[in-house]
């Protein structure tokens, strides 16, 4: 087996050191990158589905209002179904 030098062995180690404090420092940078990118993305996807809920729910209360007042004046909208129906009645 060969001798080293103790200054060798010292620099082999605190080489093999900085590279295992590297390597473990860009793991970490890495994982926190990977989990803002996935947290964004799941805000994006709630927002995105908020949007998409609130657009649904002004639909449907436009909607509602609409049958509201159209039930207002059933004579109104009867005739405008059917037309030749109440065309005859009103010649009766």
């Amino acid at each position: 087996m060969k001798k080293t030098s103790i200054s060798f062995a010292l620099a082999r180690f605190v080489f093999i050191s900085y590279l295992a404090l590297a390597i473990v420092t860009i793991v970490i940078v890495v994982n926190q990158v990977v989990n803002s990118i996935n947290a964004q993305q799941e805000q994006l996807f709630e927002r995105e589905m908020a949007t998409i809920a609130g657009n649904y729910r002004q639909f449907l209360e436009n909607r509602l209002i609409i049958l509201q007042q159209q039930s207002l004046y059933p004579i109104v909208i009867h005739s405008l179904m059917q037309q030749k129906t109440m065309l005859e009645k009103l010649r009766i």
